[in-house]
């Protein structure tokens, strides 16, 4: 258990640290959303790029890992829609008060987990993780959308704006754009190579402070549906992946990578999505700050009872 928890140690002191630089003059709230812009759309995909392309995919339990990690999703998503009434009735809310207890079920902190899975195996972790990005974000971008159509208040995007949206993320096309040279076996130039990996190295750290800043402590209040949705998020959401990837033969590291998958809190532009559509956006700040609160007690709490650790 202590084993588990100074493993992941790392990635909560830089979100301590995030969360203190962002209360301060000279690293104020409007610097980070550059900040975040820029990890998500270059640092983020120069590193998944980078991963893909030098990792050994001829060993990567893939289709084992992904069922897993697809499985336990629509799991999840279904038991959401079957209890819709009681989040609504919980919160006190309407439908875009689903919507956001429903991608804080599903969603998952990206930049977390892979700084963890780094922190862990390093380039293997990385790799592992990389594969569940290319897994779950379209998956989890479908759903989610779908869900804040059905029930926020915004204008309503066409079925091609949906597919375009998931088609563009650039996490998904660096780590398709890596894996496929890779299979391909071709080198890239030393030099550019090199550039790549410079501009890449800063992103997990980068991306987990983010998460830090991105904390609004102003909007925790003593809430059922909010202890109930960290509880689906950060334990149940674990039970289902892991509990699949075992049944599935995925063993070692790659447990490892799904139990942090797994257990990381929401996803912090689940906030951005649901202030675009419609949904309940103080309701989805309140959600990520909780569970990345809880996180820090649950999370190594699941990776010691997974057993990969």
């Amino acid at each position: 258990m202590i084993a588990a928890f100074e493993a992941l140690l790392p990635s909560f002191l830089l979100i301590a640290l995030g969360f203190a630089l962002a209360r301060t003059e000279t690293f104020a709230p409007p610097m980070w959303e550059g900040i975040e812009r820029l990890n998500y759309y270059v640092l983020f995909p120069t590193i998944l790029f980078l991963t893909m392309l030098w990792a050994d995919l001829s060993n990567a339990p893939v289709i084992p890992l992904g069922g897993a990690m697809v499985l336990a999703i629509l799991v999840v998503a279904g038991l959401m829609v079957a209890t819709r009434a009681f989040w609504i009735r919980t919160s006190g809310g309407g439908g875009p008060s689903f919507s956001s207890h429903f991608q804080g079920a599903v969603r998952w902190q990206t930049s977390v987990a892979l700084a963890m899975s780094s922190d862990l195996y390093g380039v293997e972790g990385l790799a592992v993780a990389a594969i569940g990005v290319a897994t779950m974000i379209p998956l989890l971008n479908a759903l989610c959308v779908i869900a804040l159509v059905t029930n926020g208040e915004g204008e309503r995007p066409s079925v091609v704006q949906i597919i375009l949206e998931i088609v563009r993320n650039p996490l998904i096309l660096s780590v398709a754009a890596g894996a496929a040279l890779n299979v391909l076996g071709v080198s890239l130039y030393a030099p550019l190579t090199t550039t790549l990996d410079l501009l890449g190295k800063g992103a997990l750290g980068v991306g987990v402070l983010c998460v830090g800043a991105g904390l609004s402590l102003r909007s925790l209040t003593p809430r059922i549906d909010l202890a109930a949705i960290s509880a689906v998020k950060l334990l149940v959401m674990p039970a289902l992946m892991i509990g699949f990837a075992k049944l599935f033969g995925v063993s070692g590291p790659a447990l490892a990578v799904v139990a942090i998958s797994s257990a990381v809190p929401t996803a912090a532009n689940a906030y951005v999505l649901a202030r675009r559509l419609g949904g309940d956006a103080p309701l989805m700040s309140a959600i990520i700050t909780v569970q990345t609160i809880v996180a820090m007690a649950t999370l190594p709490l699941v990776l010691w009872l997974s057993g990969a650790v």
